[in-house]
């Protein structure tokens, strides 16, 4: 079921693998999804004023989604691994609301979407972060 929805997403798994990616490096790339999705949660909420910025949001995690998960295959990962790469990332970003406040992370905004524009400290790219893994993009 889960992979009908991904297929009927766009999101082509591919033929399953011989074997999955090994636990201990999956964990890490589970690991890092969580470091990623702090970080992009953290910067989406200060682009959260800017309404042209609204839709890029949904286009980067999908970008960002899709490259992972052929980094993911080209490094040995299984449907479920991926699926569940998928979940970390859908489910560990989070959006505020345009209104929202936050005065431990108001004053560090402009530096965050700064490293965002230029890929930098926490605005590094989801696949650059998955650079552990042996096998880059395919």
């Amino acid at each position: 079921m889960l992979r009908k929805l991904l297929l009927a997403a766009g999101l082509v798994l591919g033929p399953l693998p011989a074997f999955a990616m090994d636990p201990i490096t999956f964990n890490r790339v589970l690991a890092t999804v969580k470091t990623y999705t702090a970080d992009i949660t953290q910067i989406f909420y200060c682009l959260r004023k800017d309404p042209e910025e609204a839709a890029f949001r949904y286009a980067i995690l999908h970008f960002e989604i899709a490259n992972g998960v052929k980094v993911l295959r080209a490094n040995g990962s299984d449907d479920k691994q991926n699926a569940r790469f998928i979940e970390a990332v859908m489910k560990g970003v989070s959006f505020a609301p345009a209104d929202a406040k936050d005065a431990a992370l108001d004053p560090q905004c402009e530096k965050l979407v700064n490293d965002f524009y230029v890929f930098n400290g926490t605005g590094r790219p989801l696949l650059v972060r998955l650079a552990f893994l042996p096998n880059k993009m395919p």
